[in-house]
Order: structure tokens, then C-alpha cells, then sequence
């Protein structure tokens, strides 16, 4: 790993760690950060899975899609998540970009 991503990467890990400390110390029961990492743990893999469902759709690579995703989501100003529920419901086609 090259200087510059470590350098990022420990960026990027101090700055969770110090909004999971921020999200423990402003709840006043474990269960409500438990309950927010599960909610993030369940958009990811709803990402996860409309990023696969692309793949298949327009035969590109997960990279491709994951990007597809993402700026769909960016050009409707919407969120990766709810852009990947859409999916998922098949209520939305990436084909027709």
C-alpha cells in the first residue's frame, strides 16, 4: 500500500471510530448505536445486491455498476440506497440510460 492510501485509509478509520464514540456517548442505551451500525450494515447489502443485478443487466464489471449506481443516485439527488431499493423493487431500469 503506497504512503498516500495508508495515510487515507487511517483518515477514513479515525473518523468512524470517532462518530461510533460520538453516536455511543449521545445515546442513552447501547441499543441505539447497535440498531444504527445494523441499519448501515442492511444499506450496504442492499447496494451490494442492486450492483449485482446491474452487473447482470448490462454485463459490465461490479466497478461499472457500483458507478452506475452512484450516479443515477447523484443526477436524482437521491441516495445509493434508495436508488438500490428501486432497483431491487425493480421499479427502476438501469438500461434505459
Amino acid at each position: 500500500m503506497s504512503v498516500d492510501r495508508l495515510r487515507t485509509a487511517l483518515l477514513v478509520a479515525d473518523a468512524v471510530t470517532l462518530t461510533v464514540l460520538a453516536l455511543d456517548q449521545a445515546s442513552p442505551d447501547f441499543e441505539g448505536v447497535v440498531t444504527w451500525l445494523s441499519g448501515a450494515e442492511s444499506d450496504r447489502e442492499e447496494v451490494h445486491q442492486a450492483t449485482g443485478m446491474i452487473m447482470m443487466q448490462l454485463g459490465v464489471s461490479a466497478e461499472e455498476a457500483l458507478l452506475r449506481l452512484r450516479a443515477r443516485a447523484f443526477a436524482q439527488g437521491r441516495t445509493a440506497t434508495q436508488v438500490a431499493r428501486a432497483i431491487i423493487e425493480r421499479t427502476m431500469d438501469l438500461r434505459d440510460d
